[in-house]
This record gives C-alpha cells, structure tokens and sequence, in this order.
C-alpha cells in the first residue's frame, strides 16, 4: 500500500534528518536504485518527480543525494536501454557518473541493461555497457591509484558465493588494476552480504 510505504519512509527519513541536524560534519547520502517501481508509476500515479518531490520534503537542501539508477528507475513500458533511463537523467540526473567528496573517489555505474522491445517485452541483464566501460577507464586515468575508490551499483558485482553476478564483472573490475582500494556497495538483492577480494590480483571488496 503507498500510504504505508508513505509512513515507513517517513519515520526513517525523520530519523536521518535528525542525525544530519545534529551532525557537526558534512552528510551525504548515496541511493542504490530502486527508489521507485514503474509500474507503480502508473497504477498509483507516483513517478520520479513524486520520488524527488517526497525527498525535498523530508530534507530540503541539507541533505545532498546522490543517486544510483536501479531496475526499477526504468521506465520498463519503452525499447532499449537508452530510451528505459531517460526518465531517471531528465529527473534525478547521469544514470553514471563521478564525484570526490573528502579525498575517496565515489563512482556511480549502471550495470542494468534494458533489451526491451517496442512490442512490450519486459526484460534486462546485470551487464555494463561498453560506453560506460569506456568512460570508467578515461576517469580512473586521472585518480591516483592510493585514491580510496567507492563504486555504486544496483545489481551486486559479485554473487554471495564469490563468483561473478554482472556479468561482465571482470571486464569491470579491470579497469581498477593498480588501485590500492575499491570497495563496491550494491544493493538489488534485498540480502546482505560481504565479498573480500582485497588478496587477488585486483584488490576489489563489496558489500551488498
């Protein structure tokens, strides 16, 4: 029910604005995707902009957001992985893109990949586009490899199991080779769960 999803988010919100009140440091807050469900967006008339318009409500301009595009942010009903993201870019902004926030390097992918068709196939892979890839490594090129990395991403990188879940994660995970620190966090799977890779060749932990 969206009335109770209302009052849920509403008394975790008013938690977190409680703590950035009393916070004598600067807070930031990273989503990992799924903020909302494009279905829902039609049958209950609650889009993206309601989504932004809810958490201008709750915050305000003291709470600096930075978003992570999950499955549910496309807009499932259009073809193509392009055309499903324009929403969430119009609305929230990149569906990928960097930023430096107190000396660590935050990354923010996309790693779902629509291949929906004009004839309403609903259906997607956990993949990274090669554009992205491309663009990942001419922004590593100017992080210095002792730069502690954050890398978003809504589907995880790896299974819990230790395998990989995106399934061009190596391709991924490559282009860190050289950095001292990458720590993944993902969401998606609604299970928490650690994958240690900081003894491999890439040294690459993520939290789920």
């Amino acid at each position: 029910d969206r009335f109770d999803d209302f009052k849920q988010f509403g008394k975790f919100t008013s938690e977190v604005a409680d703590m950035v009140d009393s916070s004598d440091v600067p807070v930031y807050a990273m989503t990992l995707g799924d903020m909302s469900w494009d279905i829902f967006w039609v049958s209950h008339s609650y889009n993206l902009r309601n989504y932004l318009s809810t958490m201008d409500t709750a915050f305000g301009t003291s709470l600096p957001v930075f978003h992570t595009i999950g499955n549910h942010d496309h807009e499932m009903g259009l073809d193509g992985d392009f055309n499903t993201s324009v929403a969430f870019r119009k609305v929230l902004g990149p569906n990928y893109y960097s930023f430096n926030v107190g000396g660590v390097h935050y990354i923010v992918l996309d790693d779902i990949n629509c291949h929906n068709t004009s004839g309403g196939e609903r259906s997607f892979t956990d993949d990274i586009t090669s554009e992205q890839l491309s663009w990942l490594r001419k922004d590593l090129a100017y992080v210095n490899h002792s730069t502690p990395v954050v890398v978003t991403v809504h589907a995880p990188l790896y299974y819990n199991g230790g395998s990989f879940s995106v399934n061009n994660g190596w391709d991924a995970v490559k282009c860190f080779s050289g950095f001292d620190n990458v720590h993944f966090v993902s969401g998606h799977t609604h299970i928490l769960y650690n994958v240690d890779r900081l003894s491999s060749s890439i040294h690459v932990y993520e939290n789920n």
